[in-house]
């Protein structure tokens, strides 16, 4: 029996929807290790006057009668609790008690509130741990941080050498161990003393070129050779590197060699991660093998699994699948809604494909155009992003506006992606005029044309769909304490207020995608070319320059060490990774509701509306707000 279209879509949205719910049963198993790891939602009061909202992973170990160590886990800029839930599951499923708090200004915690504050909220965990949970080993309290996370280890560790030596008669060690992963680097020699310590900062990390004094002949990241590596071994084991061995480039620091001993509170390590750039830590098998393998060592794992032995690629799959089962549930939605009485006015029919090359001279503007835009869009990021810092200002900081508030990186994205949308308006301006309407083609041929009642309808039925698809991620908070996440990509519970900040973006998204759809959908949907074909060359005029730009950065990275441009341009590549993976889905979502629906604007207002609240959910409010 044929299925009809809508029958079709209903079909499809309940294959996504078994997709998200496999995924979702999946990454809680894999998470909880199969049960035997409990995950719990806790808001810990600060005496500052902040909420900090925690995710704690507690194995079944660790009870009253056996109090097991614990271990602190603070996510850097732009992230959440949830982003750095590998380690937690490699660490929990161990034994360790994990705590992973959304920053304060970040997911659901409050905004700061006080310059009080140390580490963003680590210190004052550390002390909640140490005095109230009779589950935890306080003797064996670790702490660890990734980027900005990183800097909150140090901020924290140089808070108690402030104590150690202005109050020595009343210091009181409540940390044991500290594991500080991929920092801005800074000095650790204010440090309390009889603490372990860790140092793990990647190879190809960009931040390398920023923080560490380059070494002629080596990699900008190479750790074993920086003075200021041997500077800080010296800082816990005097002594280990003379004067002249500190500048000498042929005096090298044992990677993972411990220097000093776990025992008496003197051991230092340094491990170099050689598979991870500074933005793919929360995926890096390198990083947390180590960091598994340094708290293993100096707090002593209840459960003895070998640091090599990682399940976390599991979660990452599943979780990765829910975040495409998402974006790809939004053409059955779109499709289903638009035969909805109300909004039926809005379908017309598809006409075949009317653009048409007819000459040399309009194929050769089509091929010279459109790989000039695919290949300026991605060559002009590093320098939007710049230009970020511009066009953002508040109150002296770089970045950020009243208005626009979601932190620098949300603003550069921004400014990059309404710079793209402009170009690619352009090209459908001069595909329009200076081919399709010398050909006989109009705007209505290509359904660029919308009347002001469908325009609403467009916008309320993109509207339900986004409330939709959130519902969904409010079912996988709730029921399976889990989210979908592809690294920074996160479809997951948030609040209101959150929320509302990142609506702020929409538009300026639905601009870019409304365009998109304009040429692909529109002067890019050829006459007599083969659906499929065409779909392929579609997504070929998207990606082929961020895929070729992205190529020679990172394979410059991994073969210099140090990349393109300045160290900060990491950020404009990482973007236009994700940018591969959204918009070769965002090509195939909107062609598929605009086939079915006749509406050339539908899809891409409501991917966008999705993929903004994706991509800007985990972004931070600035604490200099506050």
């Amino acid at each position: 029996m044929k299925l009809s279209s809508r029958q079709k879509s209903f079909v499809a949205l309940a294959v996504c929807l078994a997709i998200c719910l496999v995924s979702l049963i999946a990454s809680n198993l894999t998470v909880t290790n199969l049960g035997k790891v409990e995950i719990n939602n806790l808001n810990v009061s600060l005496p500052t006057g902040e909420t900090v909202r925690v995710l704690e992973y507690r194995p079944s170990n660790a009870t009253t009668e056996t109090p097991a160590p614990a271990i602190v886990f603070s996510h850097g800029n732009d992230n959440t609790a949830e982003t750095y839930q590998n380690y937690a599951l490699e660490l929990s499923r161990r034994g360790f008690v994990v705590f992973a708090p959304d920053l304060t200004s970040a997911g659901l915690s409050s905004p700061v509130e006080s310059d009080q504050t140390i580490g963003y909220s680590m210190y004052d965990l550390v002390e909640y741990l140490y005095g109230t949970l009779d589950y935890v080993d306080n003797s064996r309290i670790g702490i660890t941080g990734y980027s900005k996370g990183g800097v909150n280890v140090m901020d924290t560790m140089n808070a108690y050498g402030r104590e150690q030596r202005e109050h020595p008669d009343t210091y009181q060690q409540r940390v044991s161990a500290a594991f500080v992963m991929a920092p801005k680097w800074d000095s650790m020699e204010d440090f309390a003393t009889g603490i372990n310590v860790g140092l793990d900062v990647g190879m190809f990390d960009p931040y390398s070129r920023l923080s560490f004094a380059p070494v002629e002949g080596h990699f900008p990241g190479d750790l074993s050779v920086k003075t200021e590596i041997k500077e800080f071994i010296n800082q816990g084991v005097p002594g280990t590197f003379t004067q002249e061995q500190l500048t000498d480039p042929n005096t090298a620091v044992q990677i993972g060699h411990v220097y000093g001993s776990y025992d008496n509170g003197t051991g230092r390590v340094v491990y170099n991660a050689k598979d991870s750039t500074h933005g793919l830590g929360s995926v890096s098998s390198s990083f947390i093998r180590e960091c598994v393998q340094f708290f293993t060592d100096t707090l002593g794992a209840p459960v003895a699994i070998p640091a090599d032995s990682q399940v976390w690629g599991w979660n990452f799959a599943f979780s990765a699948l829910g975040i495409i089962a998402v974006l790809t549930m939004i053409v059955p939605l779109c499709i289903l809604l638009a035969n909805l009485s109300f909004f039926k006015p809005m379908i017309q029919p598809v006409g075949e494909p009317c653009a048409q090359l007819k000459t040399v001279k309009d194929k050769v503007i089509f091929i010279v155009v459109s790989l000039g835009v695919a290949f300026l869009s991605p060559l002009i990021a590093p320098k939007m992003f710049g230009l970020a810092n511009k066009i953002f200002v508040l109150d002296g900081h770089a970045g950020v506006s009243r208005w626009f508030l979601l932190g620098g990186m949300a603003n550069s994205v921004l400014t990059w992606t309404t710079a793209f949308a402009l170009i690619n308006l352009a090209v459908f301006l001069i595909f329009y005029f200076v081919i399709h309407r010398r050909n006989g083609l109009r705007m209505k041929d290509f359904g660029a044309r919308i009347t002001l009642p469908n325009i609403g309808r467009t916008i309320l039925l993109a509207t339900l769909v986004f409330v939709l698809c959130y519902l969904v991620a409010c079912f996988g908070a709730y029921v399976f304490q889990v989210g979908f996440r592809l690294v920074d990509m996160s479809w997951q519970f948030t609040s209101l207020s959150k929320l509302g900040l990142c609506l702020r973006y929409v538009p300026f998204y639905i601009f870019f995608w409304c365009v998109n759809s304009l040429i692909m959908n529109g002067c890019n949907r050829f006459k007599g070319m083969k659906e499929s074909v065409n779909l392929i060359l579609c997504i070929g005029c998207n990606i082929i320059g961020l895929v070729v730009i992205v190529i020679i950065y990172y394979a410059t990275m991994f073969t210099t060490g140090a990349g393109l441009g300045e160290f900060s341009d990491w950020k404009a590549y990482m973007a236009m990774l994700y940018m591969i993976l959204t918009m070769t889905i965002g090509t195939i979502v909107n062609r598929r509701v605009y086939l079915k629906t006749g509406n050339i604007y539908l899809g891409p207002v409501a991917y966008a509306t999705v993929l903004t609240i994706m991509n800007y959910a985990t972004y931070m409010i600035p604490d200099f707000l506050y």
